[in-house]
């Protein structure tokens, strides 16, 4: 399995409100154990007999995508029906029966929809230097290298508002 496949659960698990049969996200291995994902955003570690994979053709459609309450998430094209562009960040507020429920960075108001209607969003925990050109956040946390130009490095140096770390590799 590979990190972010969809999964079905085996058995019921009480301290994470997770049924036989709920669905969730494939995270990786921890030691011995699996680290997973609820839909509602609940991370914990299970044993591989306590899911199996769900294949591609068995994800219902308004579904697809693993995105929880809370979750950032990271608009990948401009849609003026719902007021997103591409590099749009949000913190999603709902995600029931299909529907996600998003509220963009600086607006009050969420936008809603399906996988049908917009499926063009990934994670927003990280954006690359050249998508964060442009954005304003209060924290950001710079990954240096030595491919890092003082072009690549005045970008990513100056998103933040309050204060940025940096890391060396």
């Amino acid at each position: 399995m590979d990190s972010q496949d969809r999964i079905r659960f085996g058995s019921d698990d009480s301290v994470y409100g997770v049924k036989a049969g709920d669905e969730g996200v494939y995270l990786g291995r921890a030691g011995e154990e699996h680290r997973v994902r609820t839909v509602s955003g609940d991370e914990f570690q299970i044993a591989s007999e306590d899911y199996e994979p769900i294949l591609p053709d068995q994800v219902p459609e308004v579904v697809k995508g693993a995105f929880g309450a809370g979750d950032r998430i990271l608009f990948t094209r401009n849609d003026r029906s719902l007021k997103v562009s591409n590099g749009s960040l949000g913190t999603v507020q709902s995600h029931i029966e299909g529907v996600m429920s998003v509220v963009l960075d600086g607006q009050s108001e969420p936008v809603r929809f399906t996988h049908d209607e917009y499926s063009d969003v990934a994670h927003g925990y990280a954006a690359t230097v050249h998508k964060s050109q442009g954005m304003t956040v209060d924290r950001s946390f710079v990954l240096a290298s030595a491919t890092m130009d003082k072009h690549l490095g005045y970008v990513s140096l100056s998103r933040h508002r309050d204060r940025t770390d940096v890391y060396v590799s």
